[in-house]
């Protein structure tokens, strides 16, 4: 298997695998049936005014999982998507996901074995032929000769935004605008940018590595940080800029 078969393999195994994986956590969610993910009912705080309604519950973050978890707070609150959810085989998308793992761990050994031959030993062989295994020399050596494997190697600061994105018409201009829109070259920008704001559905925020979700329902706004959800207001929403690390990471709109 050549290099780029084996690398558009595993990206595929990759899809399949975060896909399945929203789907398991759509359906165990339960489309906002006033409970949260242990079944217990949500109950009313008067102080930090939490959610109360039974479309609106939060996601507990089980060790680094609040980007996701905010990723899928915005998926459930998208009607047609979660009964499209709702409706499949929550044991079918758990077959795909274990298979899909174990595809990409053997996936893996075999990118790793392509990459050793195909990058890693021919600047070992001619730059780094006295190194011991393992020695920083060798590190050294390896990556300022990299330019000798004759390959379109380049500078990536943010590897998740070099990947292209499948996506529908009306989301091409929208990616555009924020791969476009951030003065720094960060990626991020402030809410106050973003085009045609009335027809938001919601927002990842990254809050300098916590990543939180800003969704509306029933026409009102929501902070989902990982197991609280905090009903806000539009002023708020405003006051979501963009700095280094922090800023508006992605949006959906209403389709």
């Amino acid at each position: 298997m050549t290099p780029s078969a084996t690398a558009a393999n595993y990206r595929r195994k990759v899809r399949t695998l975060f896909a399945s994986l929203s789907t398991v956590l759509l359906a165990a969610c339960g489309g906002g049936d006033g409970e949260d993910t242990t079944g217990r009912r949500v109950s009313e705080s008067a102080t930090s005014r939490q959610a109360t309604t039974g479309k609106v519950h939060g996601l507990r973050n089980h060790t680094n999982t609040c980007a996701i978890g905010s990723v899928v707070q915005l998926l459930m609150h998208d009607e047609p998507l979660r009964k499209q959810a709702q409706r499949s085989n929550p044991e079918l998308h758990l077959d795909l996901l274990r298979d899909a793992y174990h595809g990409n761990s053997n996936a893996a050994d075999e990118l790793d074995a392509v990459y050793a031959a195909n990058v890693l030993h021919p600047i070992q062989a001619r730059y780094a032929k006295r190194a011991a295994p393992g020695s920083l020399i060798e590190a050294a050596d390896l990556w300022s000769h990299a330019d000798g494997l004759q390959l379109p190697l380049y500078f990536v600061a943010d590897p998740p935004r070099e990947i292209p994105l499948q996506r529908r018409e009306h989301g091409e201009r929208v990616f555009g605008f924020l791969a476009e829109g951030s003065g720094d070259g960060s990626g991020y920008v402030n809410f106050a940018d973003l085009p045609e704001r009335d027809q938001l559905r919601g927002l990842v925020y990254n809050a300098g590595g916590h990543y939180v979700a800003y969704v509306r329902v029933d026409g009102r706004w929501w902070l989902f940080n990982d197991s609280q959800a905090i009903a806000i207001d539009e002023l708020r929403m405003h006051r979501l800029r963009a700095n280094e690390g922090c800023g508006v990471a992605f949006v959906v709109y209403e389709t």
